[in-house]
């Protein structure tokens, strides 16, 4: 009788060659692959998704299967996160990490046949290559200088008659494009947006870690202009050290020489105005009526406004929330108060017109 078994096959984690060193100058290297460390002393070594490059004292080529090449200097590190290539149609995809020190990238195949499937990152931005030449220069707190590069096929001391491609730098900030031979860009952090792209004077002779402690010139001032400084500063950019506030004698200032303490509210004789105004009671209403008319000629045309006068006050109100106007002033005061509060209006007359006061009050949301 027979009998089925099904099997499954569990593939483990190591991964085939996907580029190999083919050129090797310096000290010995070294590779850190599933937690093992490698050592490797010349070119040939065989380099595998997920590997850890790390130079001290060696720079190194790769060339992938897709012919891109990778050149790493001295004390830096790279980290392989995916590379897949198909040869016979020619796509695939590559993730990489510059985690620190100078790496410059030549665009293989998989740069022009599987674009959006290519990523470079350092720790503070991505780079969308669109088959060209590129570096990168990252320092030990991860902010990156990215430079695009004149895509020479062969050595030469004529770079201006080599192709120029344009790569995207980005992060959560926004993006830039570098499209002219030198122009770079500086990134300060993941959500900093990467600087105006700039023309550097410079070769490819200079683009190594000295970039970390000699910024070309257009970065001299650090990473950008004062306002772009400004705008990327950090807390860890704040230098405590500079406020000395045990420097300030406070003996110098009198601080009690007065406050809101010393404002006696119970000083004001808020009942004055009303008390005192003469409502009218005991007084003839025409007469009265012809005492306003004299005192506030055109105050009537304005029916939410309301007004007090008597023989030593003039007092008037507008109370239209959320605005709320009150001028008070002498009986024998003549002049103009004109009020706007939002789309009301009102032109006062007090008395003749005089100019003893003009009042101008203009209120708005």
């Amino acid at each position: 009788m027979w009998r089925w078994v099904w099997i499954m096959m569990i593939p483990s984690l190591a991964f085939g060659e996907v580029g190999e060193v083919t050129g090797f100058d310096g000290n010995p290297a070294g590779a850190v692959r599933s937690s093992e460390e490698l050592i490797f002393e010349q070119s040939g070594f065989g380099v595998e998704m997920l590997d850890k490059l790390i130079t001290a004292q060696t720079n190194l080529e790769i060339t992938f299967e897709d012919d891109s090449k990778v050149k790493i200097t001295e004390q830096s590190e790279l980290v392989v996160d995916d590379f897949v290539y198909d040869p016979a149609t020619g796509t695939g995809s590559m993730s990489m990490r510059v985690a620190l020190g100078t790496v410059a990238m030549t665009s293989g195949r998989l740069a022009k046949t599987s674009r959006d499937r290519v990523s470079i990152r350092t720790p503070t931005a991505s780079i969308t290559v669109r088959g060209t030449d590129f570096s990168m220069t990252v320092d030990e707190i991860g902010r990156s200088l990215i430079i695009l590069l004149p895509s020479c096929p062969e050595p030469t001391l004529n770079e201006d008659e080599c192709p120029v491609g344009q790569i995207s730098v980005s992060n959560a900030a926004g993006s830039v494009l570098l499209n002219q031979a030198y122009e770079g860009t500086m990134v300060s952090g993941l959500a900093m947006m990467p600087s105006d792209p700039r023309k550097l004077l410079l070769d490819s002779s200079r683009i190594n870690n000295n970039l970390i402690i000699v910024p070309p010139s257009e970065f001299a001032n650090g990473f950008g202009t004062e306002d772009e400084k400004e705008e990327q500063r950090t807390a860890l950019d704040v230098d405590l050290l500079e406020y000395n506030e045990l420097g300030a004698d406070l003996l110098d200032q009198d601080l009690l020489a007065f406050s809101e303490l010393d404002i006696n509210r119970l000083d004001g004789d808020y009942l004055d105005n009303f008390l005192d105004l003469g409502l009218g009671i005991g007084l003839d209403e025409d007469a009265l009526d012809e005492e306003e008319n004299a005192i506030l000629p055109t105050v009537k045309q304005y029916p939410w406004i309301t007004w007090v006068v008597n023989e030593s006050y003039i007092y008037i109100e507008s109370d239209r929330q959320p605005h709320i106007s009150v001028v008070t002033t002498s009986a024998d005061t003549h002049g103009t108060y004109s009020l706007t509060q939002d789309e009301y209006i009102a032109d006062i007359q007090i008395q003749d017109g005089g100019d003893d006061i003009n009042i101008k009050v203009v209120q708005t949301q």
